[in-house]
């Protein structure tokens, strides 16, 4: 799936495993693909002249995305996520179909510039560990 644009998305980030409204760490510019696939397995046996085929694990890959960071702390939020497993949502502004969470890590976080507003960029990809779900809403 893809949301093609983040504009107006929001990003959220705990390590707890529900979101809190202080979890909103971002508000996303541009997020990118995601989806899963199935390593495929080869299997023959020696009585055979064909190979065949089977399905292996499931891998549901990374998800880039670009944002602003709301609040000058929230660098250091995610910066203390390095390593760890964590609770990532994205909540779509009209559209609940197109929001989702999932647990993974960031398996990289890059800070850009600093905006006329006083707003920091960050480029990150998170790469997901379990099956994308419906987001829940902050309570």
């Amino acid at each position: 799936m893809s949301l093609s644009t983040g504009r107006g998305n929001k990003l959220f980030a705990t390590e707890s495993a529900v979101f809190l409204a202080s979890d909103h760490v971002a508000n996303m510019v541009e997020i990118g693909e995601y989806g899963w696939e199935i390593a495929e397995l080869t299997t023959s046996e020696l009585d055979v002249d064909y190979v065949e085929a089977l399905p292996g694990e499931v891998d549901y890959g990374s998800i880039s995305i670009t944002g602003n960071l709301v609040q000058s702390g929230n660098y250091a939020k995610l910066e203390s996520l390095k390593g760890k497993l964590a609770l990532f949502g994205v909540q779509h502004p009209t559209a609940s179909d197109a929001s989702f969470q999932c647990r993974g890590f960031l398996s990289n976080l890059k800070i850009g510039s600093r905006t006329k507003s006083d707003i920091l960029t960050f480029t990150a990809n998170i790469r997901i560990s379990e099956p994308p779900v419906n987001f829940v809403a902050p309570v």
